[in-house]
């Protein structure tokens, strides 16, 4: 990534990473990002592994098109089924992966709910992360179409009925191993009155992690990297702050994923 400009690739099935775009562009409100929402085959976590791959590939071809020095894969099925591959294929590409926040949910303890997609819910990824608690007590739920509803929802400003979609319980924290989910966070959370908790942040952290690896504390394009302590660093963080540019919106659905990403998130 050195020498090559702050561009950022953000992918996602539809919609659900328009949230995680949000989240990065908070940690690098001055890099260029471009978001590619694959809205006409989503939701892919019921698809076979095959059609997964070649439709995250065929995504992230257009985003290195764009010259990004990374690709965030805010999708946690994509990111589950190719990143490996993904990473072998274009070495030169920083991948960043979504995964569902298991770790920070376990921490709290008690008994904690993982609603994903079946294709996540059945991945050696998922259940790596879990092995890596072995005591604490997981469910995990497959959540069948649930994603799908999402994307016709929001596009359409309709509601859900969570009770036909989520297990009855009683749990301690809820894990949302989707980023369409996030969308539904604030009801998943009154639905079983307990903390909810979703990969985003972390997502973000990975990535402002990986671009100071490679361009270090002091690149000018990141004013937040670093310890800006006088007032002349300040005045000219406020300065470069007029040169945030809005995200670029690539494919088919980039008119429908625009719109809703300034609705939600532009005042």
């Amino acid at each position: 990534m050195k020498g090559r400009k702050a561009a950022v690739g953000v992918f996602d099935s539809g919609i659900g990473g328009l949230t995680v775009l949000k989240n990065c562009a908070e940690v690098f409100p001055l890099a260029q990002y471009y978001y590619l929402g694959d809205n006409q085959n989503a939701p892919y976590g019921e698809r076979s592994e095959d059609e997964i791959f070649c439709f995250t590939d065929r995504c992230v071809k257009k985003l290195i098109r764009k010259k990004v020095s990374a690709v965030v894969l805010a999708c946690n099925t994509a990111t589950a089924v190719c990143i490996a591959r993904l990473r072998v294929k274009y070495p030169d590409v920083a991948f960043i992966g979504t995964e569902p926040a298991v770790l920070p949910a376990v921490r709290k303890g008690g008994n904690i709910l993982v609603l994903c997609t079946p294709k996540t819910a059945h991945s050696q990824r998922l259940c790596g992360l879990i092995q890596r608690v072995p005591d604490a007590k997981i469910t995990v739920c497959a959540c069948c179409n649930l994603a799908k509803e999402v994307e016709d929802c929001v596009a359409n400003s309709r509601t859900i009925d969570l009770s036909s979609h989520l297990p009855c319980g009683t749990f301690d924290g809820v894990v949302l191993g989707c980023t369409h989910y996030v969308w539904l966070k604030e009801k998943i959370q009154a639905f079983y009155s307990s903390p909810v908790y979703d990969g985003n942040e972390g997502v973000a952290r990975r990535l402002k992690e990986v671009f100071l690896e490679k361009l270090g504390t002091n690149d000018h394009l990141f004013p937040q990297a670093g310890k800006e302590k006088n007032k002349k660093n300040k005045c000219l963080q406020k300065k470069r702050k007029k040169g945030v540019k809005f995200p670029i919106f690539l494919g088919k659905s980039r008119k429908t994923n625009k719109n809703i990403y300034k609705q939600m998130f532009v005042s």
